[in-house]
């Protein structure tokens, strides 16, 4: 399933003694982990989520997210935001065979869940081969 623009939170640590209760803000995102729901500066908006439903488990598993870039940017900015994406997604159990994917401009690059970028990037313009690692 694509998810456009959805909301990835961070997820809430189960053993602080702190954390607070539903009715405070203390939510399960579809990924089956608790967040917390009431800070709205704490959540990330990837452009596109692929992922997979689990109906054995009840959840969402993140399979691929894509960040697409436009105009003039650095790839080693954009690859920094990607992976602050990463740092989140990991938490909430992705599939084994997670993927990364940044694309600024013509070109796009693989990142896995370690956020270990493809050594070459692939090309989008025209009919070319996948040049990732997995």
């Amino acid at each position: 399933m694509v998810k456009p623009q959805a909301k990835l939170r961070s997820s809430a640590r189960p053993d602080d003694p702190n954390l607070p209760f539903e009715d405070e803000g203390l939510s399960l995102d579809s990924t089956g982990v608790l967040v917390l729901s009431t800070n709205e500066s704490s959540y990330f908006e990837p452009d596109f989520m692929i992922v997979q439903v689990d109906e054995d488990q009840n959840r969402n598993v993140p399979l691929v997210r894509i960040d697409v870039k436009k105009g003039v940017v650095s790839v080693q900015a954009a690859g920094a935001q990607l992976g602050n994406y990463i740092d989140v997604l990991v938490t909430k159990k992705p599939h084994k065979a997670f993927v990364g994917i940044l694309v600024p401009g013509g070109a796009f690059y693989c990142y896995n869940s370690a956020k270990r970028r493809a050594p070459t990037p692939g090309r989008l313009a025209g009919v070319g081969r996948f040049t990732g690692y997995f």
